[in-house]
Parts: structure tokens; C-alpha cells; sequence
């Protein structure tokens, strides 16, 4: 039983690992990026003024970071392509698709239940629970919705890959059985998500609440779980609500009263 545990827990971390493979070389770029427009390099090298020059280096640095934005896609595509065992391509297809259903679920829950935020105009949806992914508005549960989507297609995947059907029905044998499984998992995840993610916001919250009570055992909580949910993404969880909540302070600017961190400075 421990081996098997043991086995499951190593094949995951394997999985986690592939689609966060090329972040070291992402990043490598992104520091390009960054030293081509700070202002600071351009005074001591006035050639970097050259506009396409600092074109260059924009795009760089956007193109890196539309990738760190959207890595709740790449695990849902790159999770189910690891765990495969054999024609990770397809897995990978489907993964993609089933995320693409499962964002549009949650969007239809929150339309449906009139329960979409509005966009506030300096932080957008920052402090809603909701954000948007791929031009869609859904609860945002951050890089953990692809991750589990993803475990989930590449289970599905390998158990229902190797279906066949005779006769008429022999077009939805293989990978189409699987898509068809996903189709329907996927629309239940969103579903379930919607309803369960908030409750997790809230526990993050507490958590913030916590750590802001508790002095310096708070402060070293802090840190620590914000470096070590680095490698998942998630450690964005740790510090948003500081940034962007009255947690991270309040200032009252005539009539407006300005929470967070983030937007006080």
C-alpha cells in the first residue's frame, strides 16, 4: 500500500513537473526583456532608445508573461500529455478542450445565477474571487483548477483510451470515447468548482487573517508557505489578499476609502 502511495505521489510530481519545465528559460527571456526597457540601463546605453529596440524588449517580456498568466492552461494541457501512456498527443488535445468546457460552465453557472462581478476600474477583478482566462470570466481558482482538471483527463484518459465499439458505433472507439468522458466531467468540475471554490477563498482568507494576527510566527507562516507554493502557482494565494484587501491596510483619500497594499502605494 505505501509503495502504491509512494508510486501515485511520484508520478504526479512527475506530471507537475513537464509544463514547468521551460519556466527557467521563460524567465532567463523575461529578465531580457526587462533590462532592454528599464529606464535606468537606457540612460547609461542611449542605443536602447532606439525604438525598436524597446519594441523588442516589450514583447519579450509580454510574450513571457502572457505564458506565467495562462499556466493554469498549460497544466490542463501539459498534465494530461504526462500521465499518458501512449498517444500522449491526444491526451494533450483533450486536456485543452476539456478546459475550454469547464471555463465555459463556470461562466454559464455565473450568468445564470447572476452572479458575475463587476470589473472594478483600477483593480479589475482583483478581491471578487472571479478573473478572467482566456477572454472568459469564471471563479478563478487560479493554476489549481488546470491541475486537477489535468489529473483528471489523464485518469479518464488512460482508462478509457483503449475502448472499442463494433459496428455503427465503432467512430467514438479510442480517444473520441475519452473526449466524450471528459465532456461530461468537465461540465460537472465547473459545476462543483463553482460552488466549492468560494468556500476555499474563504479558508485562503482566514489563513491571511491568521498570519496578519499572529505576529512574528505570522510573518515566517508568511514566508514559507509563499515560497513553497512557488513551484504550483499558487503562491499568489498567500500575498493577493495583503495586496488587495483591507488586510494589507486602509487609506482614505477624500470620499474613496483605498484597501490594500497594492493600491495604497
Amino acid at each position: 500500500m505505501k509503495e502504491k502511495i509512494l508510486g501515485g505521489l511520484e508520478t504526479f510530481a512527475k506530471a507537475m513537473v513537464q509544463p514547468l519545465m521551460y519556466l527557467s528559460s521563460a524567465g532567463i527571456l523575461m529578465v531580457i526583456g526587462i533590462l532592454l526597457t528599464n529606464d535606468m540601463l537606457v540612460g547609461l546605453l542611449p542605443f536602447l532608445k532606439w525604438q525598436p529596440i524597446q519594441i523588442f524588449g516589450n514583447l519579450i517580456y509580454d510574450s513571457v508573461m502572457s505564458i506565467i498568466n495562462n499556466l493554469s492552461v498549460i497544466f490542463a494541457i501539459g498534465i494530461p500529455a504526462a500521465l499518458a501512456k501512449k498517444e500522449k498527443h491526444k491526451a494533450a488535445l483533450i486536456g485543452f478542450m476539456s478546459y475550454f468546457i469547464y471555463l465555459i460552465t463556470s461562466n454559464t453557472m455565473l450568468t445564470s445565477l447572476d452572479q458575475l462581478a463587476q470589473a472594478n476600474e483600477m483593480l479589475g477583478l482583483i478581491g471578487t474571487g472571479q478573473a478572467t482566462i482566456l477572454g472568459i470570466q469564471v471563479v478563478d481558482t487560479s493554476v489549481f483548477g488546470g491541475i486537477i482538471l489535468g489529473c483528471i483527463t489523464g485518469y479518464v484518459f488512460n482508462r478509457t483510451s483503449q475502448k472499442t465499439f463494433k459496428g455503427a458505433l465503432q467512430i467514438y472507439s479510442g480517444a473520441n470515447f475519452s473526449f466524450i468522458c471528459m465532456f461530461f466531467m468537465s461540465i460537472l468540475f465547473g459545476v462543483i468548482m463553482n460552488f466549492i471554490w468560494p468556500l476555499a477563498q474563504q479558508g485562503i482568507a482566514s489563513l491571511a487573517n491568521f498570519i496578519k494576527n499572529t505576529g512574528t510566527f505570522g510573518l515566517f507562516l508568511y514566508g514559507f508557505l509563499e515560497r513553497i507554493l512557488v513551484p504550483t502557482g499558487l503562491h499568489h494565494l498567500i500575498y493577493t489578499p495583503f495586496q488587495f484587501s483591507d488586510l494589507g491596510g486602509v487609506l482614505q483619500v477624500g470620499s474613496e476609502t483605498v484597501a490594500g497594499a497594492y493600491a495604497i502605494v
